[in-house]
């Protein structure tokens, strides 16, 4: 085991190194978490984080939780022809079935409160620099049509 001396000046230049590269990495690592939450959360975050307590919220009205109400979202979609599950228990995988459940009982309301939390803006054809019709809405299969 080798014992330090503090005192050697070397070694108080080798300390001072160590603490300068730790300070560059804490920063640095501060400097991608602010970008990641800027690119993933938008300016206000406030606001994206009040989409999802209202997201939850009208998950728990439906008598599912905020995943499954999600993974319904997804899965309605005509678009999406498969929703990967991530899973490390099994409790986890019976968990995300009931979302099957919320598909067979979704409706244009559903789809239309979700939207209005959302606030999702129109696609915009750049063409003819007009607004797109929502493309979810005309890809969105309905319990009603499904029986």
């Amino acid at each position: 085991m080798t014992i330090l001396n503090l005192k050697e000046p070397g070694i108080r230049n080798q300390r001072k190194k160590c603490l300068t590269v730790n300070t560059f990495l804490i920063h640095s690592n501060l400097v991608l978490l602010k970008a990641l939450n800027k690119l993933y959360l938008g300016e206000d975050r406030l606001a994206v984080q009040k989409k999802f307590v209202e997201l939850g919220k009208f998950a728990e009205e439906l008598g599912y939780t905020q995943s499954q109400l999600a993974l319904a979202w997804a899965i309605v979609n005509k678009d999406v022809s498969v929703c990967l599950l991530g899973a490390t228990k099994e409790s986890h995988i019976v968990e995300n079935m009931k979302s099957i459940e919320l598909c067979k009982k979704w409706t244009p309301e559903i789809e239309e409160r979700i939207e209005k939390i959302l606030t999702n803006e129109s696609p915009f054809d750049w063409r003819t620099w007009t607004p797109l019709p929502p493309r979810r809405k005309t890809q969105v299969e309905f319990a009603e049509k499904k029986e």
